[in-house]
């Protein structure tokens, strides 16, 4: 009989744990690729939000976030940037350097500006500065000019990615950036923002996906559904039936290894609790085989959003 130590059986039964990437009791430590954190009490103050907005104006830090997600089994978060400003890339990293729930930052500069190239220098060999963030009209203005391609090709170069926020607009410019430097990886944000009513989702946002199929260097993060609602109230539906054709297209298009799960908390939180938002997601992957539920929760994020 083999005689087991029981020091290194534990050892090794942490170890095993680890590398399954999976909490006490056999669950998954899921990642949320879409989150915002910053602190109006700087004394720097912030860009957004509006300090009128009495629920988003006020800190929105990592601890606030593992209090919503941890029931979730949701470990860490992509944080996405939240301001303009060249200074607040490097006040997120250094949120990072303290706090392991962050597993990277998508930060913000112009690409086609002049305040580009200079900061990206000193961003690119932070480990978690993984990607930059842009709305696509912003890019759509200014990336046929020389500097925005020279911007792009040193993305490229230093293995950043670039997500693109906005409506048909960012799916369109996805689409054509993706085609053009095959190499970028872009990340759509928010589904294209499409108005969610329950019902089949509109025509020109389907074909608008669709174009994105075969473009094995795009992807997309299934985030922003409540707030596709329109219902700032805080009333969004809490039933996935009621987003099932969004999701339902965004996953069959784009296939198992390009999707992934986004909150956009705090923002969300005008439209429905973290809560809900998390579990709507949660029951369309319930019909989807472990593997598929692994890639979207936490695999396609260490894929996407971490430096080789």
């Amino acid at each position: 009989m083999i005689q087991v130590n029981r020091r290194h059986f534990l050892a090794t039964l942490a170890a095993t744990a680890a590398s399954s990437n999976c909490l006490p009791g056999n669950e998954l430590q899921k990642i949320d690729v879409h989150t915002h954190f910053y602190d109006p009490t700087r004394s720097e103050g912030v860009d957004w939000p509006n300090p009128k907005d009495q629920l988003l104006y006020k800190p929105y830090l990592p601890a606030d976030f593992t209090k919503v997600a941890a029931p979730h089994q949701v470990a860490q978060t992509v944080v996405v940037e939240a301001s303009p400003r060249i200074d607040d890339n490097f006040w997120l990293l250094k949120l990072a350097e303290k706090n392991s729930n962050i597993l990277s930052i998508v930060g913000r500069l112009p690409v086609g500006g002049e305040q580009f190239t200079a900061p990206l220098q000193k961003l690119k060999n932070q480990p978690k500065f993984v990607g930059i963030r842009q709305n696509a009209g912003e890019i759509k203005r200014v990336w046929e000019t020389r500097l925005a391609k020279q911007h792009l090709l040193l993305l490229i170069d230093h293995q950043i990615s670039l997500d693109l926020n906005g409506g048909l607009d960012c799916l369109h410019m996805a689409k054509e950036l993706g085609t053009i430097f095959p190499k970028l990886r872009i990340i759509v944000n928010h589904v294209g923002n499409v108005r969610i009513d329950g019902k089949s989702p509109p025509a020109d946002w389907v074909k608008a996906i669709d174009g994105l199929t075969d473009l094995p260097n795009v992807a997309c993060k299934i985030s922003a559904l409540v707030e596709g609602s329109g219902k700032s109230d805080g009333t969004a539906p809490t039933e996935m039936k009621y987003y099932h054709g969004v999701i339902s297209h965004v996953v069959d298009r784009f296939g198992e290894n390009r999707i992934m799960f986004g909150s956009n908390w705090p923002v969300c939180l005008r439209f429905a609790s973290y809560k809900t938002v998390h579990n709507i997601v949660d029951q369309f992957m319930q019909g989807q085989c472990e593997r598929c539920q692994a890639l979207f929760f936490r695999e396609n994020a260490l894929k996407w959003y971490q430096k080789p």
